[in-house]
This record gives C-alpha cells, structure tokens and sequence, in this order.
C-alpha cells in the first residue's frame, strides 16, 4: 500500500499541505513543478481549457462558435495570437454568460479591471485624448 504521506517527487515527508487539498499527493513545494509538467505535455492546456469552459459556459471548447474559434488575432488589439505568450481567452459576459469573442489575457484582464463597464471605458479614452496617450499611432 502507498504512503499517502511521503511526496512522490522529492521523497520526502509531505508539510504544509493547502486546506482545500489542492496540492494533495504532493508537498508544497513540489506541487507547482508537477502542475507545471503537467501543462507541458502536449494536448493537457487544451484539455483543460476545454474542461473549465464547460463548467463555465455549460458546453465544450470544441462546441463553442466556429467563427469564434477561427479568431486569429484578439478582437480588441488585434494582435495575432502567434505573437501571444498565452492562448486566446473566450470573453463573455458576465450578466448574460452570452460569448462575445477571443481577447488576448491582457485586454480580457482590462475589461475585467474596468467591470465591463462602457462609460469606464469611455472615461479612460477621454482621459487619454486629454492627458496624451503613451501609445501614439
């Protein structure tokens, strides 16, 4: 029978395990270079993108718009998801759970900081308009 106590990657007794049991089978230390394994393996991000958009949004990635899918670039920046160190995120809305495209991490992240709210957003232009924006085109 296993020792559900020794870590299986350093041997070592287990310490500091999270309450919520997230690093279960692992101590604390070694739990991140196993997740970050795990990722690497081919075929396990989409897998796991796949699995939490169907708690989110109740359906597969694979079930999910085609043209949404199709994106290239991110709907905001445009910037093609080649030059991205991340995968493009699914944007919804949080009120109806409606799917409104891809954004890179960083624009998804900003309309998250602004609470999706468009006179934030309207705001923060005018502020640039005013103030002088640091990306000038």
């Amino acid at each position: 029978m296993k020792d559900n106590s020794i870590c299986p990657i350093c041997n070592n007794n287990k310490k500091h395990i999270s309450k919520n049991n997230k690093t279960a089978g692992y101590c604390k230390e070694c739990y991140p270079k196993y997740r970050k394994t795990y990722r690497d393996k081919p075929g396990n991000r989409q897998k796991a993108i796949a699995s939490y958009n169907k708690c989110i949004y109740g359906k597969g990635l694979l079930l999910l718009n085609e043209d949404i899918l199709n994106q290239n670039e991110c709907s905001i920046c445009k910037t093609p998801k080649e030059e991205l160190d991340r995968t493009l995120c699914i944007d919804h809305n949080h009120d109806t759970g409606e799917i409104r495209g891809m954004l890179c991490s960083k624009c998804n992240t900003g309309l998250g900081l602004f609470k999706d709210n468009e006179a934030y957003l309207l705001e923060a232009v005018e502020y640039l308009r005013k103030n002088g924006s640091y990306f000038k085109k």
